[in-house]
């Protein structure tokens, strides 16, 4: 059986600051964000300066889980693919880490929940995306090379 979760985003910025928002899952985390601070539309005309800041920042998704469990059967974490570079922890415990880009996740967290579940706090941490050192300010500014082969 599925069971959808209810979760909240955090932000924490550069400088520790943190702050919690209702999020969705799957969704975008720096977009749940921008609609809890009254950001204007994204896709219009240059409001995606609004967003720049947030680039550097880490985000967490967090949710208490609930589910129902009978004899014999597994729970898991199931997610089509997190970008780019995130740690996935029950209970503050570290139980899965992931570089790269939306690679589907299963996690088999039985043997891991405390008593009934009642208690277990499931959080997906996203560092920021990885960014060349000498990338113009405000960019995600990649270069690629091309070679031969033989």
């Amino acid at each position: 059986m599925r069971y959808e979760q209810n979760w909240i985003g955090v932000r924490i910025g550069a400088n520790g600051t943190t702050e919690e928002f209702t999020a969705t899952v799957p969704g975008n985390i720096q977009l749940d964000y921008g609609k809890y601070a009254g950001f204007a539309d994204v896709q219009y005309s240059d409001n995606y300066k609004q967003y720049l800041p947030l680039e550097d920042d880490h985000w967490e998704y967090k949710t208490k889980l609930s589910y129902e469990k009978h004899d014999g059967e597994r729970v898991f974490f199931v997610s089509g693919g997190i970008d780019y570079k995130y740690d996935i922890l029950l209970n503050d415990c570290l139980i899965y880490a992931y570089e790269g880009m939306y690679r589907p996740v299963e996690l088999d967290l039985t043997d891991l929940l405390l008593l009934n579940g009642e208690n277990d706090i499931l959080t997906v941490h996203i560092y920021p995306h990885p960014k060349r050192a000498d990338a113009p300010a405000g960019t995600l500014y990649v270069t690629f090379t091309t070679r031969s082969v033989l």
